[in-house]
């Protein structure tokens, strides 16, 4: 058989490399995603674009208790009501809305135990202060008496 050498042409191309991976869009294999700041996300166009607007907002979707603060335990039971919201809503979405959630129930956890022992402190260094002096002044009244009975005799 005769040995041809292969021309370029329409069947003979080199395969084509990969089309440029998209800038934005879901991290995933064969994307890159390219970071965008908290301040950028804040401005972008939405109905809730401030603390007013976001407390109006969940008040409306019935997500918050109403005329109630917006506590950490609050905040939390509201992400863990957000992911029950729609069944097209992406499992990563779910997953890290239930992240943050948990961790804010940790950190609210803290929060709640260091109030409690930052008052369980204020009340009790004033009446455990108290106490201590009153035992150490009956003990110096104890020590004065027994020294002069023991200088009488």
């Amino acid at each position: 058989m005769p040995q041809t050498k292969q021309g370029v042409g329409p069947g003979n191309d080199p395969p084509n490399p990969r089309p440029p991976t998209p800038n934005v869009g879901p991290n995933t294999r064969h994307t890159t995603r390219v970071p965008t700041s908290t301040e950028d996300i804040a401005a972008m166009s939405n109905p809730v674009m401030d603390t007013q607007t976001a407390e109006a907002y969940l008040s409306y979707k019935l997500l918050c208790l109403q005329n109630e603060p917006f506590t950490l335990p609050h905040l939390t039971s509201i992400l863990f009501h957000i992911t029950q919201m729609s069944a097209n809503i992406p499992l990563p979405v779910i997953t890290a809305t239930r992240a943050v959630a948990f961790i804010l129930k940790k950190h609210s956890a803290c929060e709640i135990a260091k109030a409690a022992a930052e008052q369980l402190a204020a009340e009790l260094v004033p009446q455990l202060t108290a106490q201590l002096k009153e035992a150490a002044a009956l003990h110096v009244d104890s020590i004065n008496s027994a020294s002069e009975q023991l200088t009488n005799t």
